[in-house]
């Protein structure tokens, strides 16, 4: 037979581990919980610029209580104020996909209307496993402002324009626009906010969505040079 102490050291050696380990995550879970506090109430809540790049400057805003960043991007195309308004007026399911791919065009809630400006849509995107799909009730108004002739398009959520569906998470939270302002020669200045809350791990959203909006903002130029743009009218945009 084993000597009694035999036996008993490999339980003393197995507590001691696992009581080490459990040690080991109590102080990483209060570490983590303790930066979680620590970021969400930092931030100066003023605009910082993240990078630059072929053209493309993107910024940051952090607020302080908000663990979510805020993205603008900004640069230059060569473009009218109606082509752009019309790009972005857009709900086809091609287009839909260019922007963000695995977005689906669903369903048209409130159809484009030209006196009002604006149109409410359905639209679904799908994200790698173990995240859920997501739906977006988008409601997008166009304006323009006359002294300058900037065309500002904006995109708000509008969660309960439609039941909640069980295949996806509706996102609530979305404050999106996209500002063009005419430059003379052909020239317009972009500017595109990002500010929405999809649900998604935040320090993965503020990580990779600013080479998202350059991405986007990269190949802007090549979207709105498509030919299904050149012929579009709008009677209530006026070009500088």
């Amino acid at each position: 037979m084993k000597d009694e102490n035999t036996i008993k050291k490999p339980r003393r050696v197995l507590r001691a581990i696992l009581k080490g380990l459990s040690l080991t995550a109590a102080v990483i879970a209060v570490a983590l919980i303790t930066w979680h506090f620590v970021w969400t109430y930092s931030g100066s809540n003023t605009w910082v610029r993240e990078f630059e790049k072929n053209g493309v400057t993107v910024y940051s805003l952090k607020t302080p209580g908000v663990a979510l960043k805020q993205f603008k991007a900004v640069t230059r195309v060569k473009t009218t104020l109606t082509r752009a308004t019309a790009a972005m007026a857009s709900t086809d399911a091609e287009d839909c996909n260019e922007w963000a791919p695995g977005c689906t065009s669903e369903k048209a809630i409130q159809p484009w209307s030209s006196d009002a400006m604006a149109y409410t849509h359905l639209f679904r995107l799908t994200f790698p496993s173990p995240f859920s799909p997501r739906e977006f009730l988008i409601h997008a108004h166009v304006t323009q402002d006359q002294p300058t002739k900037a065309v500002l398009v904006r995109f708000e959520a509008a969660p309960d324009a439609l039941p909640r569906n069980p295949c996806c998470v509706r996102v609530e939270t979305l404050h999106n626009w996209w500002k063009f302002t005419p430059l003379g020669n052909g020239q317009v200045e972009v500017e595109a906010l990002m500010n929405a809350d999809q649900g998604l791990p935040y320090p993965m959203v503020n990580h990779f969505v600013p080479f998202g909006l350059y991405s986007v903002c990269h190949d802007l130029q090549a979207f709105l040079d498509k030919p299904k743009w050149q012929n579009a009218r709008f009677d209530r945009i006026q070009e500088q």
